[in-house]
């Protein structure tokens, strides 16, 4: 008899049942609208559709163009509105403004939708599996993440923000909008990533491998990689940051069954975070 111990289950994933077999799988199939079946991980859902190789392909590079063509639209727009503001002089390097941190946000936040269609068109899977393994987004775990996690970042980064004070000329109005758009916006640019690269890049790199653990490695290695890739660091540190930051949402996400908490350890990353607290702490020194 063999004794081995069973690995341990992520969490969200349901108990595999008579749902697991290879038929069921095939819920997940391309046309069809099922759920994803029980005991089917996150990152194996693609898998269970038995793409051809380069739709894989052509996703990641979906994934990887949209990042990049949505923010040039948005971009334009947000440069047309600055300059009829007059919040920039058309004739002088071009200035940053509340409005363009908006537009570089709104610009990769697009990525949510696009992630779903490409998913949708190319491997026949529902939208909402891309939230998570119950095919909705879990508001019970991102809650559970915001209550344990956010006290602690937003302590870290005030205390990390405090000593570096830089000089804007900005007025308290243009430092309250940008505050407020950081706060509404840099959680959907963040969601946007993780369902981007931590979602269909995931998933689809994880269809080229041959088992569930080949699976799941190619998974983590190939998003992790291409992660770091779009940040475009000069920094060999940098990248090697990027990487790891990448890998070790893709585990989350493994273990969790979702992308919720990737979500909000990904929101407590990024550099605008940190700058939202250096504004706050210009904004008390102009008003006092």
């Amino acid at each position: 008899m063999n004794s081995t111990t069973p690995m341990s289950r992520p969490q969200g994933h349901p108990k595999p049942g008579p749902e697991t077999t290879d038929d069921s799988a095939r819920g997940a199939r391309r046309g069809s609208s099922r759920d994803i079946p029980a005991g089917l991980e996150y990152q194996q859902v693609v898998a269970a559709t038995n793409p051809a190789w380069w739709r894989g392909v052509v996703a990641i590079l979906l994934i990887v163009a949209g990042l990049f063509v949505f923010t040039i639209p948005v971009q334009i727009v947000g440069a047309l509105l600055n300059t009829s503001l007059g919040l920039v002089d058309p004739s002088a390097p071009p200035a940053f403004t509340p409005i363009t941190h908006l537009t570089n946000l709104v610009g990769v936040a697009l990525l949510i939708p696009w992630s779903m269609l490409v998913q949708r068109w190319l491997f026949g899977v529902r939208p909402g599996s891309l939230h998570s393994v119950a095919s909705h987004f879990r508001f019970d775990v991102f809650g559970r993440a915001m209550f344990f996690l956010l006290p602690v970042y937003t302590i870290y980064m005030g205390v990390m923000s405090l000593g570096e004070v830089k000089t804007t000329t900005w007025t308290p109005i243009a430092i309250v909008a940008a505050i407020v758009v950081t706060i509404l916006f840099a959680p959907l640019q963040s969601a946007a990533e993780e369902y981007g690269f931590r979602g269909v890049v995931f998933r689809v790199a994880a269809s080229w491998g041959a088992g569930p653990r080949m699976r799941l490695a190619i998974g983590i290695v190939v998003s992790a990689a291409l992660f770091a890739m779009i940040h475009m660091a000069a920094d060999p540190w940098l990248n090697f940051y990027y990487f790891t930051l990448g890998a070790g949402l893709a585990v989350i996400t493994w273990r969790t069954g979702g992308i919720e908490t990737a979500v909000v350890l990904h929101v407590r990353s990024i550099g605008r975070v940190r700058r939202c607290c250096q504004a706050v702490a210009s904004l008390v020194e102009r008003l006092c």
